[in-house]
């Protein structure tokens, strides 16, 4: 069973919004959460001297300029894994991956290997094959994407070999050939790659992702979901790390009150209420990130078994159905991180210094711009009667 300390971190956020508290600390910054240099920590504004602009997904943020970027799960309809350096090796994880599959029996057919298909360039192949060996219902697919040193990964698991039929009884039926529409889309996606340095904000519509750019239009086919990290070299115990995934549909689930309820109740079954009394609210409320209108709280969390008092904020907004430009997101901010544990260690800055830094970052979040959007703005300008 995990330690009461592993459950209150889990569970301790969700106790700053629910719990009434006496004590909310004031807040010294400008209402619109954009706070002015002469207001700031000198520690904080002495951080923000020198900035860069970097994008993630179809989004923007200016962080300090010596800020480290780090990248976390991406999904572009599918799965899609970065690796940096990979390029030069990937041409024997083809082989090996194909010779694995071909080496393996399948019931009907000669082996479990559907085929191996050309992609963008000669060192890039797409390679499908049946999921299980008892039947042909079944595929997986892996797009290998060398550009240069870098190597990208697309991987599809267990997806039907169906295709639509209106006749059929469920509206679809199966067809061994359906694979083909979906290396298709693979291998689009594969053409609309390229690299990108990791200052570089294209002017064009598409997606930002670790090493690469995806030109794009208004969607993909399912789920676009971007994670990406921030730390500092100057206070490596802090950290921010931002979610944003597309949704059909906005969830009630993926609002804070939602978030911290569960939280609340999940406490409640443990036994931890109490706890909840230890936890300082420094600020709670509705407000709105670039183009999200969300909740956030910021809370100082107390020390456990003789562990340190830290800070963690959270921004939720549960975005806006079919638009890729108010998507779902989360924003996280900690102190006290040591090697990617929480309340490791004390935090390096204070709770002015805190809010200033999430409020100043998460200030910045917004679209990126593009020609074609900066055009239609030029135009509109040009109508205007005065």
């Amino acid at each position: 069973m995990p330690s009461k300390l592993a459950l209150w971190h889990v569970i301790a956020m969700a106790a700053v919004l629910v719990i009434a508290l006496k004590e909310i600390l004031p807040s010294p910054y400008h209402p619109d959460r954009t706070p002015k240099m002469n207001d700031i920590p000198p520690r904080i504004a002495a951080l923000f001297e020198k900035t860069r602009p970097v994008c993630f997904g179809r989004f923007m943020i200016d962080i300090p300029e010596k800020a480290r970027l780090i990248w976390g799960p991406a999904r572009l309809s599918y799965d899609l894994n970065v690796y940096p350096d990979g390029g030069p090796v990937l041409g024997a994880q083809i082989k090996a991956a194909v010779d694995k599959i071909t080496s393996e029996q399948h019931r009907t057919e000669p082996s479990m290997l559907i085929g191996v298909f050309d992609s963008v360039n000669p060192d890039s192949k797409i390679v499908v094959g049946y999921s299980h060996s008892y039947n042909d219902g079944y595929a997986d697919y892996y797009s290998y994407i060398r550009l240069g040193k870098t190597a990208f990964v697309q991987k599809i698991i267990e997806e039907g070999l169906i295709i639509l039929d209106k006749s059929a009884q469920y509206g679809y039926r199966d067809d061994k050939m359906a694979y083909k529409e979906t290396v298709e889309d693979l291998r689009d996606l594969a053409r609309r790659l390229r690299l990108r340095a990791e200052n570089e904000a294209p002017l064009e519509p598409g997606v930002c992702i670790q090493e690469g750019f995806v030109s794009a239009g208004l969607e993909f086919k399912e789920l676009e979901l971007i994670s990406v990290g921030f730390r500092f070299p100057e206070y490596p115990d802090v950290s921010l790390s931002v979610q944003t995934w597309s949704t059909d549909e906005p969830n009630e689930e993926d609002t804070l009150e939602a978030y911290l309820e569960r939280g609340r109740k999940r406490a409640g079954a443990l036994g931890l209420s109490e706890l909840y009394k230890l936890i300082r609210t420094i600020r709670k409320g509705d407000r709105v990130i670039g183009p999200w209108e969300g909740a956030e709280v910021l809370g100082r969390m107390p020390g456990q078994e003789g562990g340190p008092s830290t800070h963690e904020f959270v921004f939720m907004s549960k975005g806006v159905g079919n638009d890729y430009i108010r998507p779902s997101i989360t924003l996280r901010f900690y102190t006290g991180v040591k090697e990617n544990e929480k309340a490791s260690v004390s935090p390096s800055l204070d709770n002015d210094e805190a809010v200033a830094l999430w409020d100043k970052l998460t200030s910045t979040i917004r679209a990126r711009p593009t020609a074609e959007k900066a055009a239609e703005e030029k135009a509109t300008e040009e109508k205007a009667p005065w």
